[in-house]
């Protein structure tokens, strides 16, 4: 499964910029994962022995994933928490190129948007704020 998907051009700030940029949350790699699991929210928080607001937050792209919610995935799913993390920050990474290059397109849950605020704050809030700072 490919989480960032880029097509290459060039550019002298950047050697590849991408002709479109996917923000894709690690709530939905692990909501691919629990559906072929066959398995449901619920289900996976009492796995985690970890709140099902908590799990529901991830899963809705409401929260940041953490290193300890990795590691609870990890022990439910068996989906590695290094991957988990790795899909983290490349989210991270693909909203602070969605704001520096607004003149490229982002996905993000399927709609195009167009992110309107500072990276820092949407990447150092909670995913919710994503929402609130974009055009669609």
């Amino acid at each position: 499964m490919s989480v960032i998907h880029f097509q290459q051009a060039k550019s002298k700030k950047y050697p590849h910029i991408p002709n479109y940029i996917t923000i894709m949350p690690p709530g939905n790699v692990l909501k691919e994962k629990i559906d072929e699991m066959g398995i449901d929210a619920v289900e996976l928080a009492k796995r985690m022995q970890t709140p099902l607001e908590t799990v529901q937050k991830l899963l809705n792209a409401e929260t940041m994933l953490t290193l300890e919610l990795a590691e609870k995935i990890e022990t439910a799913t068996g989906m590695s928490s290094n991957f988990m993390i790795r899909v983290e920050l490349g989210f991270q990474e693909n909203i602070r190129k969605a704001v520096e290059h607004p003149e490229i397109p982002a996905y993000f849950n399927g709609s195009v948007i167009k992110l309107v605020s500072n990276p820092k704050l949407i990447v150092c809030s909670h995913y919710a704020l994503i929402k609130d700072n974009c055009e669609y």
